[in-house]
């Protein structure tokens, strides 16, 4: 993890709801809100790089 960065355990409900609706896991990824002066996005992450079903299923979700 990154010095300085948070991490935030999810209830299981929410978890369960964002693999349902997003389908990936929520445990396995990362969400990274990124501002700019337009607005920002939102950057989707795998939290290893050898976890090749979650890179797979976050493309799909996009």
């Amino acid at each position: 993890m990154v010095a300085g960065i948070q991490e935030h355990k999810h209830p299981a409900g929410l978890n369960e709801r964002g693999q349902q609706f997003m389908g990936f896991d929520q445990e396995a990824t990362a969400h990274h809100f990124i501002l700019s002066p337009n607005g920002g996005r939102i950057e989707v992450t795998a939290r290893t790089t050898a976890d090749a079903k979650s890179v797979a299923d976050v493309r799909t979700h996009l």
